[in-house]
């Protein structure tokens, strides 16, 4: 496994500047969430620059992609391809990086739409992609304030 600056680099190669500034907030905000919550910083650091790694993959690309790797596809998946995007991710990321950890992949996979039993790197990095700095949704403000105390 790459280290994450090898990773932020190959990252920032296939992401656009748009979404890479939303991934380094995301970066920023979950190794804080990371130190608050006693969670290893680099796990959250791999995870958080990973997670959005096939947000700009044609939905197309996404259902071959997540086809290729045998991950459920139901209906509602079919019909909005974009909620692949997280395990596709993670999917790749074992594949691009050889990452093994479960907790990052766990992280990655369930980034969008969570899941019950999530363990604690994937609730930080679920939170860190809603509350980070370049996030302006009405609720923003009140989830970092309740979030990073």
């Amino acid at each position: 496994m790459p280290n994450n600056a090898t990773i932020r680099k190959i990252v920032s190669q296939k992401l656009s500047h748009h979404r890479m500034q939303h991934t380094l907030g995301v970066e920023m905000t979950a190794m804080q969430l990371a130190r608050l919550y006693g969670v290893a910083e680099d796990k959250a650091c791999t995870a958080a620059l990973l997670h959005d790694y096939a947000k700009q993959l044609p939905s197309a690309q996404l259902l071959r992609k997540a086809e290729k790797y045998g991950l459920e596809i139901g209906s509602f998946e079919r019909m909005h391809p974009d909620l692949l995007h997280g395990p596709v991710a993670a999917k790749m990321a074992q594949e691009e990086f050889d990452i093994q950890d479960p907790e990052i992949l766990e992280a990655i996979a369930c980034h969008t739409t969570g899941k019950v039993g999530m363990g604690t790197l994937a609730q930080i990095i679920y939170l860190a992609d809603a509350i980070e700095p370049h996030r302006k949704f009405p609720e923003a403000d009140e989830l970092r304030r309740l979030s990073i105390k």
